[in-house]
């Protein structure tokens, strides 16, 4: 939908408008048919002004908002804010496998953060299928990738207490990966022994030698955006 579409739609509710922003102010007009959607004729969009948030208390948000809808050929397509939470460390009630949060990185940051709501239930889900206590050795904090600091990848580096890389795990490394694999929410999981992206249900091997080698002393599990 263009200027004019959007105009349209903002002239058809007939109703208030609000003006965003102390420099380059940006008028929004609400609708009629969603009194927490407002129209930007210029910008071409529509966004979701959160409940919480006063007609007073907007005019510092700048435009930045939890959720927008864009309008692209007179389809709107939504993209909402990602759901953060953390890991529960005991997904399977008291007598259930425990997740642990150890960064081993001497110094490191906590690996106990917030991260997709996703990721986190892939990782709990695959502790309590396979009864195995692991450890989360990166999440958010991860210093160099922007799949960890969306909160959209994890790292587990021990399986029962036993690092992914010994020889004596690989049962239980193959058995964690294989259940990431088809647990639904993964796009992609790289260790000591699969090294797959995931699309639609399908798997195919990952031939990156240098991410595979990256990848030789833990589990990284990546889930979409």
């Amino acid at each position: 939908m263009g200027v004019r579409g959007a105009s349209a739609l903002a002239s058809a509710s007939g109703s208030e408008s609000l003006v965003l922003g102390l420099s380059g102010a940006r008028n929004f007009t609400k609708l009629a048919s969603n009194p927490a959607l407002w129209v930007n004729a210029s910008l071409r969009s529509v966004h979701l002004i959160p409940a919480s948030v006063s007609q007073t208390d907007a005019s510092n948000l700048g435009g930045a908002f939890n959720t927008f809808l864009d309008f692209l050929l007179g389809t709107a397509h939504a993209q909402s804010s990602p759901t953060m939470r953390r890991i529960n460390p005991r997904p399977g009630g008291l007598n259930g496998p425990t997740i642990t949060f150890n960064n081993d990185v001497t110094g490191g940051p906590s690996t106990d953060l917030p991260v997709r709501e996703e990721l986190a239930e892939l990782i709990e889900d695959v502790a309590v299928s396979t009864g195995f206590d692991i450890n989360v050795n990166s999440t958010t904090g991860h210093p160099t990738s922007s799949r960890h600091q969306q909160g959209r990848a994890a790292d587990v580096n021990r399986i029962n207490g036993v690092r992914a890389d010994n020889p004596a795990n690989v049962t239980n490394v193959t058995i964690l990966q294989d259940a990431m694999i088809v647990h639904g929410n993964a796009n992609q999981v790289l260790g000591p022994v699969r090294n797959v992206n995931i699309w639609n249900g399908a798997t195919t091997p990952i031939t990156n030698k240098k991410l595979i080698n990256d990848h030789r002393d833990h589990i990284h599990i990546n889930v979409p955006r």
